[in-house]
């Protein structure tokens, strides 16, 4: 959690799009949960511009699910478990 936090920029009022160039330069494992019936991002795109750019990327994408993804508490702490982030 410290490295979360040392890492955390907060940013309010305006949704922040990285660059390719500023995904290049994360170490850290990156997790993209998305569903394949968003209408407001393209999870198909977004798992392949990060998979270009992210070195350790893992991506669950979910059937018939939109733009909120809710109940991933169980894929964040596996995740987390095993690139040993808690």
């Amino acid at each position: 959690m410290d490295l979360i936090l040392a890492a955390y920029v907060r940013r309010i009022g305006k949704e922040y799009i990285f660059t390719n160039i500023e995904l290049r330069k994360l170490g850290m494992p990156v997790l993209l949960i998305a569903g394949n019936a968003d209408i407001v991002r393209y999870s198909e795109l977004i798992k392949n511009e990060l998979g270009v750019c992210v070195k350790n990327l893992e991506v669950i994408i979910r059937e018939n699910v939109s733009h909120v993804v809710v109940n991933i508490h169980n894929e964040v702490i596996l995740f987390s478990e095993r690139w040993r982030i808690l």
